[in-house]
């Protein structure tokens, strides 16, 4: 296996009105190199920082140096103004409040980083690019609710106005939809939403136990089930970095490998780990695309992408049919995800009562308990819509990042999770 090198040339501009009306810009550039050398099975990483990387790129191999030197020397694209962006999220506000908000918070974050991976005689480059859009609304009492969308590219972002507008309203209609009720206890049918926050589950209980580090330790309870059926055949989980819209994606990882599609579980089965040079040549496999770095100054490391659950025949609206009492999840955080016994523990963050197979009313904060294999047997069915999300916070596996990443899902039931009232 060739040595490899990384370049990058990045800016990642964030704009934010608070609920004051006072508008805040703050920006991060980086640019520098690294350059990564096999022995035997371990890596050594060196990199090289702003002044120094360009003389480092010109000492690369073959058509490398070329690639590498442009990559860091060719100026960005034009990002979002903030002129642009102030207009954007003061229209945003007033709306927010004159539909019947008491404040209104708006962050737009706009990223454009230049690549160059890969063995130094075949180098792939090219430009990745995001907008992100998060909006949260409150009322006088300390209610509020949250929603986020993307856009892979700013053109695309600004020939929809009318996609932020109704996003808006979507948010405006959950906060205006009543008081919320104290949260249900104990084991209750759950219906998670489809595009929701409620996607970092999935994240959480079948892509981080399937990454390839993790395999190579034994150290998840998917790791030694590689073949086994542990869900129903309607389940089936991927990471696709080549889907695009509101999904995370890149032609190619961080290693220069193509990205692709991979089945994490399919049709109930445990099917295939995200893998990077290094986890694949160690499991005798192939690498698939999934080589993610923080930056050039950390390592590759196996990791998702876009994490998505593939829909299924049940039409959505007929998945509230039946339960007489149970919960709607639109919003979940991580709180404890155990990789080897399976445990886990998210912040139920906002979510609506099922009642008589109608959605009821929203309910304060709660935490869902469970353990992955028990919650991957119960899930009975797969909406046929879907919806994709980033994530805001991002990934931060092994305290690299935040890294970003996107959730796809359509509405999913379960027949039973663990459900209790929240700090």
């Amino acid at each position: 296996m060739s040595p490899s090198f990384f370049a990058e040339s990045r800016r990642v501009v964030e704009y934010r009105l608070n609920r004051r009306g006072e508008f805040s810009t703050s920006s991060q550039g980086l640019r520098g190199l690294a350059r990564t050398e096999q022995d035997g099975l371990q890596w050594g990483q060196q990199s090289s920082a702003e002044r120094d990387a360009v003389a480092e790129a010109a000492r690369l191999a073959g058509p490398a140096a070329a690639v590498a030197q442009a990559t860091l020397e060719e100026p960005l694209p034009p990002w979002l103004e903030a002129e642009a962006a102030e207009r954007l999220a003061g229209d945003l506000q007033q709306r927010g409040v004159a539909g019947g908000a008491a404040w209104c918070e708006v962050v737009v974050q706009h990223g454009l980083q230049r690549a160059a991976c890969g063995a130094e005689a075949e180098p792939r480059h090219g430009l990745r690019e995001w907008l992100i859009l998060e909006l949260r609304a409150g009322l006088a009492d300390g209610d509020s609710v949250w929603r986020c969308f993307a856009y892979p590219s700013l053109r695309e972002a600004l020939d929809a106005p009318q996609r932020v507008q109704a996003r808006l309203q979507e948010l405006l209609d959950a906060l205006l939809s009543g008081p919320r009720q104290p949260c249900p206890q104990g084991w209750l049918p759950v219906v998670m939403a489809p595009g929701s926050a409620a996607g970092s589950f999935f994240h959480e209980v079948c892509g981080h136990p399937l990454e390839g580090d993790v395999l190579l330790r034994h150290g998840s309870y998917l790791s030694t089930r590689l073949g086994e059926k542990v869900a129903g055949a309607h389940l089936s989980v991927g990471d696709d970095p080549t889907r695009g819209g509101e999904a995370v994606e890149y032609a190619f990882d961080d290693e220069g490998t193509p990205a692709r599609p991979v089945w994490l579980l399919r049709e109930g089965r445990v099917e295939e780990p995200l893998l990077d040079r290094r986890t694949a040549q160690r499991l005798g496999r192939d690498s698939n695309g999934h080589a993610r770095r923080v930056s050039y100054r950390s390592a590759p490391l196996p990791r998702m992408a876009h994490t998505f659950v593939e829909a299924g025949p049940t039409p959505a609206g007929e998945l509230l049919a039946g339960i007489s009492h149970g919960l709607y999840i639109q919003h979940l955080l991580p709180r404890h995800m155990g990789l080897l016994s399976g445990e886990f523990s998210f912040s139920v963050v906002e979510a609506r009562l099922i009642e008589s197979g109608q959605l009821g009313p929203r309910v304060l904060p709660g935490v869902l308990r469970g353990t992955g294999l028990d919650a991957l047997r119960v899930l009975e069915a797969a909406g046929d819509d879907g919806r994709s999300l980033q994530s805001t916070r991002g990934c931060r596996k092994l305290d690299h990042g935040p890294l970003r990443v996107s959730f796809g899902q359509p509405t999913l039931r379960f027949e039973g999770l663990q459900i209790e009232p929240g700090p």
